[in-house]
């Protein structure tokens, strides 16, 4: 058993049909001990992306869930029942052969039907527009390696803009269960109001979102195109900001090399740019020998906060066993915080234990 226990017990049932998901889930919390936003349970029928008539794109999605969540033994318990409903706009426009232009429009409907305070029903509607722009180059170089299985080469560039305007966002906040609330996290969150999903905690969301694509591929000899390396950057800007926030967010960098197929590099930093500081790195090197074996060597780095070095490594025997292992070493307190041993068994490709 993990020292410091975090659990998480759920079930979930997804149906798919033409153009649609349908899915039933439930989170439970099993223990006294542990604070868990449960969810009994969560039903939601999503409108997969669908064209329409005069090029415009719809989509959507719709839901009813219970909440429950005891908070401490000093805060009241907190239970919302909440039906949700979104739906959006979107039509694709090519400017240029290199550049489209989207424009996004979409409203939110959320039904709370046990809110705090005098009300016995709240209603709360929101809208958003914004668009997004994406710009498409690439270049084509040949260049030949058999050592390294390279075909020729093509570099794909695609910058982006992204904004979206999300209007009193924060109305109805006195009458509202805050269940369904902002977690910490270190990467950029979405900014769409189809896929928010802290729906108890928002605030009014005005950002433009800029950032670059890139990627370096080669013919794949068994058919299609491989992707060599991998870089995605991208930062906010904030006209309208929660106390303590930055106009301008991090700076977010993705990075994947990928010189073979058993052998892959990932990074990810995050550079705060009104100091210049690095604020979290991230490493990884895989090694893949087929389906048979694999390994991670990996760290973690978040400033004041995290020091970590892990190994992640799996070993099939044959078509049934594969032995696991898991290694976490925290540099800041000298020790290994966590050391997980498995074996895992598949069961007619079915089930696995």
């Amino acid at each position: 058993f993990p020292r410091d226990q975090q659990p998480e017990t759920f079930v979930e049932a997804t149906y798919a049909g033409n153009n649609y998901l349908a899915s039933a889930f439930v989170r439970a919390q099993p223990n006294d001990f542990q604070v868990t936003q449960r969810r009994e349970p969560e039903l939601t029928v999503t409108l997969l992306p669908s064209p329409q008539d005069l090029g415009f794109i719809q989509r959507g999605n719709v839901g009813f869930v219970n909440l429950r969540e005891d908070a401490s033994t000093v805060s009241p318990k907190l239970s919302s029942e909440r039906f949700d409903a979104y739906y959006g706009v979107e039509r694709p426009t090519v400017l240029a052969p290199w550049l489209t232009l989207t424009p996004v429009a979409g409203a939110r409907l959320t039904h709370y039907f046990s809110p705090l305070g005098d009300k016995s029903d709240y209603t709360r509607v929101l809208g958003q527009f914004g668009g997004d722009l994406r710009g498409h180059a690439f270049g084509q170089f040949d260049v030949q390696s058999e050592r390294w299985h390279i075909d020729g080469l093509r570099h794909l560039l695609e910058p982006f803009v992204q904004y979206r305007y999300i209007p009193d966002a924060e109305k109805g906040r006195a009458y509202i269960p805050e269940i369904d609330r902002t977690v910490f996290s270190t990467r950029l969150q979405p900014i769409d109001l189809g896929e928010i999903r802290f729906l108890d905690d928002l605030h009014e969301i005005n950002t433009l979102r800029y950032g670059l694509e890139q990627r370096l591929q080669t013919r794949d000899g068994k058919g299609g195109s491989r992707d060599l390396i991998a870089l995605t950057v991208a930062q906010d800007q904030r006209f309208s900001r929660r106390l303590g926030e930055h106009r301008s967010s991090d700076l977010h960098a993705d990075l994947a090399l990928m010189p073979a197929r058993w052998l892959t590099f990932d990074f990810y930093q995050r550079l705060a740019p009104h100091n210049f500081r690095l604020e979290e790195f991230n490493s990884g090197i895989t090694f893949t020998d087929g389906e048979f074996w694999s390994a991670r060597f990996g760290t973690q780095f978040l400033r004041d906060q995290l020091e970590e070095y892990s190994l992640d490594a799996q070993v099939r025997l044959n078509e049934r066993y594969t032995l696991t292992g898991r290694w976490r070493f925290d540099a800041i307190e000298s020790q290994f915080y966590e050391q997980v041993y498995g074996l895992r068994q598949t069961i007619r490709n079915l089930w696995s234990i």
